[in-house]
């Protein structure tokens, strides 16, 4: 795993992975099927008509793409010229947009035309009416000054005379020097900045954390090691490409010459049908989307048994649900856009830990030191006693892009950041992770985190189902441990025996 990310770029990994495999498939998008030789194609055509565009090193990309060929092309695109990706949540409004665009100092803006019936064109045009009057792609918008450029991909080849055609673009680059642009690689270096991520954190204002080529290769690594990755692996992705873990999943299948299938959204009878059809063997997904598969009316119909290997963020109390899908490894992961989604990830050689599977988030990755802290007073805590969760390593983020006061904020003087988030460490190195610490209920002058009672009701007592948990002003305690409890179906318990519980 070390010579995997030591001192190595994203283009210089992919470069390995179309030679090592050339003929192997890459990727899978619906019908279409791209052997790692077809992409690497793919990749200089597209990055010669960006270039065309003006894009080169630390150029500020941003996107808005769904799942697919075209998005795989843009990314490695991208990161092969050095320039910088910044992907933009799908689900936002146009404000949204614009203050992503704004933090980010974005300079090219790349976006499908819409998504799932909803049309991002028109948001896009809304919120900068401006645009009405630009041509061929050219921009200039007043409180965007570095915005120059946008480029629109279309699904159903649609042009739109605000931007550049996506396709239009590419083929700008057909007559590639591929001599030209490996030269253009080999001057990016491994700590040279290759994303800026935007997170919430612990507020509603986003902050873009800046992620290296050196980074993003560390954890992608770290999981490749941790789960066990195959070249003979076929991995379902739907994960979305603004998440820390559209990123790195899609880039993990690369690392190590396995084929990845493209889905541009979550639909769980499509994803049944796609483990059943093409014998998936690795998935990433939140608890909802296994537990979305196991409660289709039309599940039994599936045979998703090739299945052996599921990557999910999970609570204990949905893990004996998703056991039940015979999914023989359950990597339960930890992490933050700040760590690159990859602190902790419960490993497949530890697999037998039933106990531990179901309750932590796994070990922390190698390189990547933990410490648990007491958050009013910073002081580190000992094993098995819960405080804020801190990390460190090569994976972590470089701080956030023009932000040096929040920046300072979640790092200490020994390089660890900060997570605002609640949990502890056991004795043999397993993190378990229990909410955010603005989320604790001060009671008795006792800190509870409020995601640790939810745990105990949904994973202990034998009618809970779901649980919500906050602090209600109390004039004895200053703030109740409340639980708000949905039951299982065809459970019944009064609130007296809940309580005694």
């Amino acid at each position: 795993m070390y010579f995997e990310w030591k001192d190595l770029t994203l283009n210089k990994s992919f470069a390995y992975a179309c030679r090592t495999w050339g003929e192997r498939t890459a990727i899978v998008h619906g019908d279409r099927q791209y052997s790692y030789a077809r992409l690497q194609r793919e990749v200089f055509e597209l990055a010669q008509g960006l270039r065309e565009l003006g894009v080169t090193k630390g150029t500020r990309v941003s996107y808005l793409l769904t799942n697919g060929a075209e998005w795989a092309c843009f990314l490695y695109a991208v990161f092969s010229l050095g320039a910088i990706a910044v992907p933009l949540n799908l689900t936002w409004v146009g404000r949204e947009i614009e203050q992503g665009l704004k933090l980010t100092d974005a300079e090219i803006l790349v976006m499908a035309d819409e998504l799932r019936g909803k049309n991002l064109v028109d948001i896009v045009r809304g919120q900068f009416p401006e645009l009405q009057d630009s041509d061929g792609g050219q921009v200039r918008i007043e409180r965007l000054p570095h915005l120059r450029r946008i480029v629109t991909c279309s699904a159903t080849g649609k042009k739109y005379a605000f931007s550049a055609d996506f396709n239009a673009v590419k083929a700008l680059g057909q007559n590639f020097d591929a001599a030209q642009l490996r030269e253009l690689a080999d001057q990016i270096e491994p700590d040279d900045a290759c994303s800026y991520m935007l997170t919430s954190g612990s507020t509603a204002f986003p902050k873009p954390a800046i992620h290296s080529h050196n980074s993003i290769l560390f954890n992608v690594a770290n999981m490749a090691d941790c789960h066990d990755l195959r070249t003979t692996d076929r991995i379902l992705h739907f994960a979305p490409t603004y998440h820390v873990a559209g990123v790195e999943i899609f880039l993990l299948a690369h690392l190590r010459g396995a084929t990845i299938y493209l889905m541009d959204y979550f639909e769980p009878e499509w994803a049944m049908r796609t483990i059943e059809a093409e014998r998936i063997t690795l998935m990433w997904g939140f608890d909802v989307h296994y537990l979305m598969m196991r409660r289709h009316r039309r599940y039994a119909l599936y045979d998703i048994s090739s299945l052996d290997r599921a990557l999910i963020g999970n609570s204990p109390g949905t893990y004996e649900e998703i056991k039940s899908m015979g999914i023989p490894h359950h990597g339960n992961i930890y992490g933050s856009t700040e760590n690159g989604g990859a602190h902790a990830q419960f490993p497949y050689r530890h697999r037998d830990d039933e106990k531990r599977k179901k309750s932590s988030n796994g070990l922390a990755l190698s390189y990547v030191d933990t410490k648990i802290v007491d958050p009013e007073t910073g002081e580190r805590l000992p094993v098995n006693e819960m405080g804020e969760i801190c990390s460190r390593g090569p994976g972590l983020f470089k701080g956030y892009y023009n932000m040096p006061a929040e920046t300072a904020a979640v790092m200490d003087q020994e390089g660890y950041y900060h997570s605002g988030d609640y949990g502890w460490v056991d004795e043999k190195g397993f993190v378990y992770y229990r909410g955010r610490i603005k989320d604790t209920v001060k009671t008795g002058g006792e800190n509870v985190p409020a995601r640790e009672v939810e745990v105990l009701l949904e994973g202990d007592t034998p009618w809970v189902n779901t649980a919500i948990v906050v602090g209600v002003p109390d004039a004895q305690w200053g703030e109740a441990v409340t639980a708000m409890v949905e039951l299982k179906v065809g459970a019944s318990v009064d609130v007296q025996e809940l309580k005694s519980y």
